[in-house]
């Protein structure tokens, strides 16, 4: 009885089910971790549009009197460009701008942490540094991936009659 009660349960609530209208038309599995990244820099762009903090303000002190919004955009943009490049199915490899994107983003921040702390503003910008650098070469990494071939079989498998429902 459990055994059926859980095959049921997650023949209704399948993964696929729920994100399947959303992930039917992304660009394979480089699509889907452009969407995700999209959803991240999403996230850390508004961070910077409404969270305004002290250290944040001490970090890039050596920037011109620029809002702290303007370290916003370049979050945002390279967002609206992943999830544009997710969708976009033409062959050959037309994702890379979304990559390109979302790897520069962090390589920017990288360079800014690490001139912060050359130039003595922040006193942990060199892990900060590090940090960002990291998650471009993630980035990078992973743009260098194929998609997985999506392979339709000739066949279909049965089950054998003794594990089906009784």
């Amino acid at each position: 009885m459990p055994d059926r009660l859980v095959r049921f349960v997650f023949r209704r609530l399948h993964a696929e089910r729920i994100t399947g209208p959303i992930t039917r038309r992304v660009n394979g599995h480089r699509g889907k971790f452009l969407l995700l990244f999209a959803f991240i820099y999403l996230f850390v762009g508004y961070g910077y549009l409404v969270v305004i903090t002290a250290g944040r303000r001490q970090t890039f002190g050596w920037l011109p009197e620029w809002s702290m919004g303007v370290l916003a955009w370049p979050w945002l943009i390279a967002a609206g460009v992943a999830i544009l490049s997710a969708w976009k199915r033409v062959p050959p490899r037309t994702d890379r701008f979304g990559f390109m994107a979302i790897a520069v983003v962090p390589m920017l921040w990288g360079c800014l942490f690490l001139i912060s702390w050359v130039l003595e503003y922040s006193q942990t910008g060199w892990l900060s540094s590090v940090t960002y650098f990291a998650l471009a070469s993630i980035v990078v990494l992973v743009s260098s991936w194929p998609n997985a071939v999506e392979v339709t079989p000739m066949f279909r498998v049965m089950p054998h009659p003794l594990d089906g429902d009784e």
